[in-house]
């Protein structure tokens, strides 16, 4: 690396691309800041990918302060926002919590939640265990049953919920779930509290980005619990219903946040609806019922098509930020890479809502003896963007290995005999520690799963 040695004004860059090939370093200025008057100054890295070609790597980092040498800190709850920042600013992009935008508009509700300083002292404590590799669970069960405590009366009696409160609950349940990895995910404990973000608060303020964002971070992991305990009561009601047809129809400008996250958001609860809907045409057999079915069905397919053209399609067709690479692991021998990780989540949550949605319109016509070939070949294509995802996935952290365990079961019924044992053995590696809860041979669990997913079996 060159390094200009008569720079009496010890410039440092403000963020430096590194290219690494085959032993070289070749260093990028873009800005600089001079460390005199700024002496606490720390290098972060945010953002880290193989180069295309050869052995090397691409890091960006960027020049932030060292949160660890102010003292000019008033309050435990300054103290707590300058923990909470450090974290958000040291991660390097490998764990799925601290990359979540709604995270970076905590610091400053601080000081009127009491409630959320308990949540975000949970979280950040976890983290910092998280870091330190050793063999104790980094999940801080004495902080988690402080802010259950401080939560259960809030959800209990108030008749409305504030923003800070909702946003206490999704990251006590995000704790919970990422890093208490000793034990089964308790999360029919934190239902109440996500439903309450809808069912109490109500849909969420297009001009509060915070309240955006928590709405639709919650609603993913509500779809799940509740498709699987065949319960949908959350999404009834005319606003809601309202408000997801207009997402599906309609550009949505808000503030802070893009209008495809909103819109996925909307998709996920038809998701919900529709394998809700799938399970009473089964038991009912009432053709009205399922050709009506097969009509909300392939409304929400068309939209994600569309959604997928407008969106999806553009990224895939850019060779600088998806491509594919020969891998043998993977069926057809190439594999996806990406040159930024929101890339793959993009195309990972389009199969994760597409798959299920395009079984339950596939159902419907099997219901009513209708050719669905087209569907068929769609699964398939939609399954096989999963499985070229996987070799990049396993690169990441075992929290987000975990975010793709459910798009991975959806696919699995989709794989030949082959490759479905190797997918299941996918499956086990990315639940880590909490594969110890899956019977000793899984696939039949996991693909009663997939099937309670489409709503095609009883809950």
């Amino acid at each position: 690396m060159c390094q200009d040695t008569d720079d009496k004004q010890q410039q440092i860059e403000q963020k430096y691309s590194f290219e690494n090939d085959g032993g070289h370093t070749f260093v990028t200025k873009t800005s600089s800041h001079s460390l005199d008057t700024n002496p606490a100054v720390v290098l972060v890295e945010t953002r880290h990918r193989q180069a295309r070609r050869g052995g090397g790597t691409f890091t960006r980092l960027r020049q932030t302060s060292d949160y660890r040498v102010k003292t000019s800190l008033s309050s435990p709850t300054d103290l707590l926002a300058q923990q909470l920042v450090r974290v958000i600013e040291s991660d390097a992009g490998n764990s799925p919590i601290p990359r979540k935008a709604w995270l970076r508009l905590l610091p400053s509700r601080l000081p009127s939640s009491p409630i959320l300083c308990d949540a975000v002292l949970l979280f950040s404590n976890c983290w910092d265990k998280s870091l330190q590799n050793t063999s104790i669970s980094p999940f801080d069960h004495h902080a988690y049953q402080k802010a259950l405590g401080s939560l259960r009366p809030a959800i209990e009696s108030q008749p409305s919920l504030d923003t800070p409160t909702a946003a206490a609950i999704l990251l006590l349940q995000s704790s919970e779930f990422y890093f208490n990895l000793d034990r089964e995910a308790s999360q029919v404990k934190h239902m109440a509290g996500l439903q309450a973000i809808i069912s109490i608060k109500g849909l969420p303020s297009p001009l509060d980005e915070l309240d955006l964002h928590l709405f639709c971070d919650s609603v993913g992991t509500i779809v799940l619990n509740m498709i699987l305990d065949g319960d949908d009561d959350a999404f009834r009601g005319p606003r809601i219903v309202n408000a997801m047809h207009s997402a599906l129809h309609e550009d949505i400008e808000t503030q802070g946040i893009s209008s495809e996250q909103y819109r996925l958001c909307l998709f996920t609860i038809y998701w919900c609806k529709l394998a809700s809907s799938l399970r009473r045409v089964i038991q009912a057999s009432a053709i009205d019922s399922t050709l009506t079915l097969m009509a909300e069905a392939k409304e929400v397919a068309d939209a994600l098509v569309r959604f997928e053209e407008e969106k999806l399609a553009p990224i895939l067709a850019d060779r600088t930020k998806i491509w594919t690479v020969p891998d043998d692991s993977v069926p057809g021998g190439f594999a996806y890479q990406f040159s930024d990780e929101s890339y793959c989540e993009l195309l990972l949550t389009l199969v994760t809502i597409n798959i299920p949605v395009c079984q339950i319109l596939l159902s419907t016509c099997e219901l009513l003896a209708l050719p669905g070939y087209h569907l068929s070949q769609r699964l398939q294509k939609l399954s096989k963007r999963m499985w070229m995802s996987i070799p990049y996935v396993q690169s990441r952290s075992l929290a987000q290995q975990g975010s793709t365990v459910v798009p991975l079961i959806l696919s699995l019924e989709h794989a030949n005999s082959a490759w479905s044992d190797s997918l299941v053995r996918t499956i086990v590696e990315f639940l880590g520690p909490r594969s110890v809860f899956l019977p000793p041979e899984p696939t039949d669990f996991l693909l009663d799963h997939a099937m309670r997913l489409t709503g095609r079996a009883p809950t």
